[in-house]
């Protein structure tokens, strides 16, 4: 939705996302955790919309919070907290997005750059055990107790979320154009998409489990919008790639099959 606000400067989806926090701030506290920090990535944009300084302590709180205390597995990465467990060395890929973004901009926004550092380690970590080499798709988890990645299933929407987050840490962190890290984000990248492409259905869609053909395609299942992040970030790629036409065909065809029918 801030998104939107920002592409079209309606003041009126302004108001309704400063009104959303203002209820949430009169709540309780809510749980920290991987998920629920994914509201602070918004609420960094909203200050850096509104400057309202009642923001502040919340950005720096939750800033802190995720840098310093948050659970680490093994190598360091960000474990997966969430409400129901504590998933002990776990490591997710929705973390990317949902925690490893807001602690992005923070860093930007505060002037933090171990922020931005802890963010460049993150994704690296979580490349390390969750992109399947073989494929070029990801895993959707990985624990250290037994050092496996579950089932083994390379599932669409934990496919989805790289899709969308790699452009966007990209976007906001700006790395110079031979950074190694930015490399290796590309190069990660490119490699999935290309996958995807492959296995992507010829009405633009993707089956749940990727590469099983047996099972519905998402457009079906409540992971359909989770999955719009696939065609969405192969987009968003292409001004970082030089194999534009492979990404953009992608996000075309999932459009004309899915909203243009």
């Amino acid at each position: 939705m801030m998104k939107y606000y920002k592409l079209t400067k309606n003041e009126k989806v302004l108001n309704h996302i400063i009104q959303w926090f203002d209820n949430q701030f009169q709540q309780p506290p809510v749980e920290k955790n991987v998920n629920t920090m994914v509201q602070m990535l918004t609420l960094a944009y909203l200050y850096e919309e509104t400057r309202n300084p009642t923001y502040l302590p919340y950005l720096e709180t939750w800033g802190d919070w995720l840098y310093h205390d948050m659970p680490r597995t093994n190598d360091g990465g960000i474990q997966h907290v969430n409400f129901r467990s504590q998933h002990y060395q776990q490591l997710w890929d929705d973390t990317l997005m949902m925690s490893v973004l807001p602690l992005t901009k923070i860093g930007l926004l505060l002037n933090k750059p171990e922020y931005i550092e802890e963010a460049k380690k993150q994704f690296l970590v979580h490349i390390k055990y969750l992109f399947d080499k073989e494929t070029g798709l990801w895993y959707h988890g990985w624990t250290f107790e037994g050092n496996h990645n579950f089932a083994g299933a390379l599932w669409g929407r934990g496919n989805s979320w790289i899709t969308i987050a790699i452009p966007e840490f990209l976007e906001l962190v700006d790395l110079p154009e031979k950074d190694a890290v930015r490399e290796v984000l590309i190069d990660t990248l490119e490699s999935q998409l290309e996958a995807l492409e492959q296995c992507q259905n010829e009405n633009g869609l993707w089956h749940t489990l990727l590469l099983d053909p047996k099972l519905l395609l998402s457009i079906f299942r409540p992971s359909a919008r989770g999955m719009a992040y696939l065609p969405s970030g192969s987009f968003k790629f292409t001004k970082f790639s030089i194999n534009n036409s492979i990404f953009c065909s992608i996000s075309c065809l999932f459009i004309l099959h899915t909203f243009l029918k």
